[in-house]
């Protein structure tokens, strides 16, 4: 995988317009039809260009790699790659992608590619996510308050040029064969500065980027997509959850065993207890919306109802704001700290299912066939040290409806908990902390995602009904944690 700092020069493996030639000649001896070819129309020296640059960072993945003949390894060789066909997806920004690139999030653009590996033709889904924001939407490019939030894209460059590659490398130097279900990565650059540009033109964006990332398309992997955020299944939970549980569990160890906290190891990742302003946000923006949803009916005579559930709710604040303050900021020895996501839900889960049976890996009808469901998680620009109780906490209240979430929500902790003993104990590591710790944080990091999920809404799209079941369930939360401070070791999941 290619790996370049903004410093850095472009890479060396380019191929001069002779060695191109030669190139594409030793293609045409292999017997493929001129339709094979790339797709350079002419002599054209610009896309030309493109073709030669799309090639090498498709091919950066596999150029670097050697294989190994005989026992001795004897007759090592590097790998061949050359670029058959591509195809982008698109030819030019669209309105909705300036307006995702002004929020901060980048663009995406899908890109076909067939190609030859060591003499086998292969075609790949790949995703190119470019971390670029256009200066016409800026109200004051110059204004850094405004620039700070939107420049957290750039971490997810971050995390494929440097936080995944240290992970596996642990992993690798522990002995452990552990698969993340993460997006391969075919090429990375990444910048620390933020990148803006004047000129909306994709290809120019593209191959003057200071910060891009080439990923695999899960879809083109057999993943589907979750059709709306709150459409995970049991099975699926399940599978995310394991997965959750392996991503903070190596982190988690890897600090442990290393003796230096992740925020030292990962300097430019956010970090929970930094984000101080966000959270005193999503507190108070919570509590204005909450009024507001609470007595919308003003028109036709506010609910005596809805007011007093608000009310009993205001009454906590000071509580709920101890309580956030306790569990967000907590720190010391035997307080977990991982790599989160952040954002595992909705459109960045991808699920696929196998069938596994009795007379190998094909399917068969007469066969007792047993469903398991895998989980990949994309999307890793907000990643974050933290407790990987939050992360646990968001997805079940963001991606579970509530009958899902009521009914299997200890199943899914005790399935959490299991997985990360069991990637703890690979890694010759005891947790400092137990399956009760779990069920108490996760209740009090519960309260802080509902208010973020309210907080995070516009007015026009809260519903009643939910803004009332997540008051009650805050209230809830609040009144089974007095229980436990009773003296009873009680929780809502036990």
């Amino acid at each position: 995988m290619e790996k370049l700092n903004c410093n850095d020069k472009e890479p060396t493996h380019k191929m001069s317009d002779s060695e191109k030639e030669t190139e594409m000649k030793s293609r045409d001896g292999d017997g493929m039809d001129s339709k094979e070819l790339p797709l350079v129309k002419g002599d054209n020296p610009e896309n030309r260009r493109i073709y030669a640059w799309i090639e090498e960072i498709v091919g950066s993945q596999f150029l670097q790699e050697i294989i190994y003949d005989g026992e001795n390894n004897a007759g090592n060789r590097k790998r061949k790659f050359s670029l058959l066909e591509f195809e982008l997806g698109k030819d030019e920004p669209s309105e909705d992608d300036l307006l995702r690139c002004s929020l901060g999030e980048g663009m995406v653009i899908p890109l076909k590619v067939v190609y030859l590996l060591d003499g086998v033709r292969t075609s790949n889904q790949l995703l190119m996510r470019l971390p670029t924001y256009f200066y016409d939407f800026a109200e004051d490019v110059n204004d850094e308050t405004f620039l700070s939030p939107i420049t957290v894209h750039t971490h997810e460059t971050y995390f494929y040029s440097t936080v995944l590659p240290d992970i596996k490398n642990f992993l690798q130097s522990e002995g452990v064969d552990l698969k993340l279900a993460i997006p391969e990565c075919f090429y990375v650059k990444h910048c620390p500065k933020y990148e803006m540009r004047k000129t909306p033109a994709l290809v120019e964006n593209l191959m003057s980027a200071k910060s891009l990332l080439l990923l695999l398309d899960p879809k083109g992997e057999g993943f589907n997509e979750l059709e709306s955020v709150e459409d995970v299944d049991l099975q699926e939970g399940l599978a995310a959850m394991t997965e959750m549980a392996k991503l903070h569990a190596v982190t988690w160890s890897m600090q442990e065993k290393r003796g230096r906290e992740l925020n030292d190891i990962w300097e430019d990742l956010l970090s929970v207890v930094d984000q101080e302003a966000i959270n005193d946000h999503v507190v108070e923006g919570s509590f204005e919306l909450l009024s507001l949803g609470l007595g919308r009916n003003k028109a036709e005579g506010e609910s005596p109802e809805d007011r007093n559930l608000y009310e009993k709710l205001l009454q906590m604040k000071p509580k709920i704001e101890e309580i956030l303050k306790k569990t967000l900021y907590a720190s010391g020895p035997n307080i977990p700290n991982s790599l989160l996501h952040m954002m595992i839900g909705g459109p960045n889960l991808f699920f696929r299912k196998k069938y596994n049976s009795s007379h190998g890996s094909e399917r068969d009808l007469s066969d007792d066939l047993t469903e398991t469901t895998e989980c990949c998680i994309a999307s890793w620009s907000l990643a974050t040290i933290g407790n990987p109780i939050l992360d646990v906490a968001l997805f079940t209240c963001v991606s579970l409806i509530t009958k899902v979430r009521s009914q299997y929500t200890g199943l899914f902790l005790k399935h959490y908990w299991q997985n990360f003993e069991s990637v703890a104990q690979l890694l010759q590591v005891t947790p400092k902390f137990d399956f009760q710790y779990v069920l108490r944080e996760f209740e009090k990091f519960q309260i802080w995602c509902y208010l973020f999920m309210i907080a995070a809404c516009k007015q026009d799209d809260m519903k009643l009904e939910e803004i009332r079941d997540i008051v009650e369930n805050i209230l809830d939360i609040l009144s089974n944690l007095e229980v436990q401070e009773s003296g009873s070791v009680a929780t809502l999941f036990n």
